[in-house]
């Protein structure tokens, strides 16, 4: 007897998911279990596992799940308010003015709490003020100072004022200072400023928060730059690995850091396993996953050493690969928060490799929802990093083709493609399989070595055996073969002769061994042989069948 885990789904609540880890088939045995959790992260109350019973159905506790914690909604007139997991505990509230004209003031993003509580009050939008640049404004040498106005004739009240622009002989870097000469004239306030971030390095990537900058973005004033090189672990980041937006002027290049190729000596890392390069090189693994670091040095035949700034123990190895490489590695296996920290790998006398590991918990990426319109799907966790996907076809004489569980990875993207739902059919070869031995099916008609759902073959048995049980194989909507029990038996056919008087007694399609039959012919005919009565012999009788002829 097994279970169908698509039935599970039908017995526990729809706020309740098993822990499918491992699973990779849609019927599970007998007596076998499985973990119960709940979708909103919440404790469940009742017993945690649903257990394959003897009669094919799941054994489930009375279980539920208690509402999940949630935090209330900001009020968003002056605010534009980006919130994530519908305000769930961890999740995250955005915040922007509604006005470009103004700027916030107070924290740019807050955090749902377990308590229901958001971690801080929302921030304030207040008019924003220009930088203004110090430069000396002589009017008596305006034509040395280049000085570019922009005024109106017979201004009316509603018309809107344009500041006079200095362009200053400072850095080539910064903007065309604004003054504003007009001040008392017209109360409107200055717009919010940004500054713009430019690099001549594709090698470089900048960050504001978790959005990566391009050429020409801007970023609003008091907003930090974060820095690291696109090819992590090779190339080493000289320079600052933060910048800062102030008073909205723009950067030059030569404030950058750059990224530059390792030289002899310097120590080049490989990452492997389950991880994304977070904003300023921040190794991002999630927690219960595994990280593998390859440490090894440019011309130098020593094995580097690490360093570290935690207390956790770590596994270290050395080996020399088939390059010559002489290894040192660092492995962590099932990632806690413990490992987060400084790390250090280099060569004795050369300068190190450092870099941070953050293990991140609970992961903030989020996979998306696949298109359902043939597939039942049951998320767990919201699509939430390492919660899983499973897969059932609408169609109940389809079945899956390709993986019927995928996983949420820490880059926001699934494990695998969706399955696809195809008819059921059932491979010929597999018939033999759950047939005895000596029963064939009759191939009249078939072409293919595959045959479709509900499709039915005749069986018979080999040595004019007879069958016992229905001669039926049908194909099922799983895709395996129907059969009932049978057997092929030992016997005799009806010993008759085309066109004669033979009478036989009992007359019977078949025989079994040891039965026997008696003979005579109709009125006016008589046997040509002594033999009256003839035995089954297993496949044969005892005497040949005798015919019958006029007296």
């Amino acid at each position: 007897s097994s279970c169908s885990l698509k039935k599970l789904f039908d017995v526990i609540p729809e706020n309740v998911v098993p822990v499918v880890e491992g699973v990779t088939s849609e019927t599970l045995p007998l007596n076998f279990s499985l973990h119960l959790i709940c979708k909103n992260n919440t404790t469940l109350n009742g017993s945690d596992t649903a257990h394959c019973g003897a009669n094919g159905t799941w054994e489930v506790s009375k279980v539920q799940c208690p509402p999940s914690v949630k935090c209330s909604k900001f009020d968003d007139r002056e605010l534009i308010i980006h919130y994530d997991k519908e305000q769930a505990v961890n999740s995250t509230a955005l915040f922007l003015c509604k006005d470009d004209h103004k700027i916030l003031d107070g924290p740019t993003t807050v955090t749902c709490l377990s308590n229901g509580q958001w971690s801080g009050a929302p921030p304030i939008c207040k008019t924003g003020t220009p930088y203004r640049n110090e430069a000396r404004l002589s009017l008596e040498k305006t034509e040395k100072s280049n000085i570019r106005t922009n005024t109106h004739a017979n201004r009316s009240p509603s018309t809107t004022r344009k500041p006079l622009i200095l362009t200053t002989q400072s850095r080539p870097s910064e903007p065309d200072a604004v003054l504003d000469l007009n001040k008392d004239l017209d109360p409107t306030p200055y717009p919010s400023c940004a500054c713009t971030y430019r690099s001549p390095d594709d090698n470089l990537v900048a960050f504001v928060g978790t959005e990566e900058l391009s050429n020409g973005s801007k970023v609003k004033n008091n907003d930090k730059i974060k820095f690291h090189c696109r090819h992590f672990g090779y190339s080493r980041l000289i320079g600052v690995s933060e910048i800062k937006c102030e008073n909205c002027r723009s950067w030059h290049s030569s404030e950058f850091p750059e990224c530059v190729l390792p030289r002899a000596g310097d120590t080049i890392l490989q990452f492997e396993g389950d991880h994304i390069i977070l904003p300023g090189g921040i190794i991002g693994v999630a927690e219960g996953r595994h990280l593998s670091i390859r440490c090894f040095s440019v011309g130098i035949e020593d094995f580097p050493k690490w360093d570290t700034n935690i207390n956790k123990q770590l596994m270290f190895s050395s080996y020399m690969d088939q390059n010559g490489h002489y290894i040192s590695a660092l492995n962590i296996s099932n990632a806690a928060s413990e490992h987060s920290g400084q790390y250090l790998c280099n060569t004795k006398g050369y300068r190190p490799f450092t870099f941070d590991i953050q293990v991140i918990s609970p992961p903030s990426a989020k996979c998306s929802k696949f298109d359902d319109r043939d597939y039942i799907i049951h998320y767990d966790k919201e699509q939430a990093v390492n919660s899983t996907a499973i897969f059932f076809c609408k169609d109940d004489h389809k079945k899956l083709d390709g993986p019927n569980i995928v996983t949420c990875l820490l880059n926001g993207q699934w494990s695998s493609v969706p399955p696809i739902c195809k008819i059921s059919s059932c491979p010929l070869d597999q018939l033999f399989d759950v047939v005895p031995a000596n029963v064939v099916p009759v191939m009249e008609g078939v072409a293919s070595d595959t045959l479709p759902y509900n499709f039915t073959l005749r069986l018979i048995c080999e040595d004019n055996m007879m069958l016992s049980g229905s001669d039926v194989a049908k194909c099922g909507q799983d895709g395996k073969w129907q059969v009932s029990s049978i057997q092929c038996i030992s016997g005799c056919v009806l010993p008759r002769i085309e066109n004669s008087e033979l009478i036989i007694e009992p007359d019977k399609s078949f025989y079994r061994f040891g039965e026997s039959v008696v003979l005579s012919c109709s009125t006016g005919y008589v046997l040509n042989s002594d033999a009256v009565r003839l035995m089954c012999l297993g496949t044969s009788w005892s005497e040949n069948v005798p015919a019958c002829r006029k007296e």
